[in-house]
Formats: C-alpha cells, structure tokens, sequence
C-alpha cells in the first residue's frame, strides 16, 4: 500500500503506521511527525515503524515517553552521533519525568497534611481520592493514617495481596468498604484474587490476621 496524502482521520493513520506491510512515502512520514506529538495513538507504532530516516527518529524522540525512547535507542543501524542523540534524549526525559513525579509527591503530601491539621483526613478524604483515581493522595493519606512511611504503604500496594490491604485499611482505622475499593479501583486485582467483606460490611479476617499480614510490612504487633 502506498499513501502520500494525509488525512487526520487519526485511527486510518494509525491503523496504517502500524501495518508493517504498508509503504508510506517519506514526504508522508514526515507531515504525519508534524501533528504526531499532540496524537498519543501514533506514538507507538511511529517507533515501530523500520523505514524511518534517521532525520525522523531524531525528531521523534523529542516528543514519545521514554519507554518508546529507550525503544529508538536500541534500533540497529544507528550511526554514532543519533545513537548517542536518542540516548541524551531519553537521559533527560527520565530525569524529567523524575523530578515531576517528585513534585506531584509532594503536592499530594501538602494537600494530605493540610486535610489532617484541618481534621479532615477520615474515611470521606481517602474514599474520594480513592474513587477519583489521586494514588498519589491516597498513598500520602494511608501512610500518615497508620503511622508509615509512604514507601511502606507502596510495598503492600505492590505486592497486590488482598489480605495486606485489607490490613492495612484495618489500621488506618478505615472501613471495609474502603479496602474492597481499594482493591478494584486502584490496585485493580482480578476478580479471584479479591476479599469481599463479611456478611457483606466486615472486616473478612481476624485481628490475629490482619497483624500476622502487616507484621510483613515492619509494622509493630499493636494496633495504633
């Protein structure tokens, strides 16, 4: 298939960069670059694309995230000035992405501390940034609930153990409900890996338990 017109019917033109057997023209590529930074959709099969001048790969890597950078990077038949050009890129994109991630950390730290002074950091605050998808709020709002550093609130996110979150909602002094949302909005768990509450309101496990599934988590044998 040959195309030299574009169109901006975006799911044609993606449907098309990502059919490996389509000829596109480089004049075509290149008008398709113009609009592609604003187009998340073409990113992908863009960086896929193995008839890219090196022109084009240079102009690529200034707008897809690094995931797809560090894809540019590891392409053969690089000459040595675009090789170490796509990998200056992705050094500074990582760097960018790090520094703003740090500071979506600490907006949400700020609003979480302010809601506390304020006494408002109760089941209200963490259901809504539980049901509004904030993670970053909901980790910071956890984490000074049970007296934690966020990072070991992240680790029990990360171990994607129903029993573990459940706990830890336990703790923060939290209902069931909340846990159970946790599960499913946030740390999405397939459905055979959920804990319902009990009779539909409790908490599923013992005291005993709940501890015994936290103590993994450094925490102390008490509930706070």
């Amino acid at each position: 298939m040959c195309s030299s017109d574009l169109s901006l019917d975006i799911p044609s033109v993606a449907a098309l960069l990502a059919n490996p057997n389509a000829r596109v023209r480089e004049g075509t590529l290149e008008k398709i670059i113009d609009h592609a930074q604003s187009i998340e959709s073409w990113h992908g099969p863009l960086v896929m694309r193995t008839d890219l001048s090196l022109r084009a790969l240079r102009r690529i890597a200034g707008f897809v995230g690094a995931s797809l950078l560090q894809q540019l990077t590891e392409r053969h038949g690089l000459d040595e000035d675009t090789a170490a050009h796509l990998k200056r890129c992705l050094r500074q994109r990582l760097d960018r992405d790090d520094e703003a991630a740090h500071s979506m950390e600490d907006k949400a730290h700020a609003e979480v501390r302010e809601a506390f002074e304020q006494g408002k950091l109760d089941e209200r605050f963490v259901e809504d940034a539980v049901e509004s998808g904030h993670r970053d709020r909901l980790l910071e709002g956890l984490a000074l609930l049970v007296h934690a550093p966020r990072q070991t609130v992240e680790k029990i996110f990360s171990s994607r153990s129903s029993k573990a979150i459940t706990a830890l909602v336990w703790k923060a002094g939290l209902p069931m409900r909340v846990a159970f949302k946790i599960q499913t909005m946030i740390v999405k768990l397939h459905a055979d890996e959920l804990l319902p509450a009990r009779a539909g309101v409790a908490f599923p496990l013992s005291d005993d338990e709940m501890l015994w599934h936290l103590s993994y988590f450094g925490f102390a044998e008490k509930k706070s």
